[in-house]
């Protein structure tokens, strides 16, 4: 029996920038070769059943994702850039990052 994974979590702490030399973000960084694989979400940007707690940064750079359900779940939420609330995208990089599934019996 195959046994899946748990992701790889970042909760939501209103923006994603530094203030003060502190990154309030929760932030998952994958390198070096890193894999996430056989896992159910591979990395979520909230907290399951709490629709105020999303966002985070996700850097993935030359990870491999191999079969999981779903390697990246990106759940909407609104950036902002601190002191002015203005609003700014999300931060996401994913350079040289590649994702396979594989099928089986």
């Amino acid at each position: 029996m195959r046994q899946e994974n748990e992701a790889k979590k970042i909760w939501f702490i209103r923006h994603q920038y530094t203030v003060g030399g502190v990154c309030a973000q929760g932030t998952v960084e994958l390198k070096n070769g890193a894999v996430i694989e056989n896992a159910m979400n591979g990395i979520t940007n909230w907290h399951p059943g709490d629709w105020n707690a999303m966002g985070g940064i996700i850097i993935a750079n030359g990870a491999t994702f191999r079969n999981n359900r779903r390697s990246i779940e990106f759940m909407k939420y609104r950036n902002y850039i601190p002191n002015s609330n203005t609003e700014a995208n999300n931060f996401a990089f994913l350079p040289y990052s590649l994702f396979f599934q594989y099928y089986c019996c």
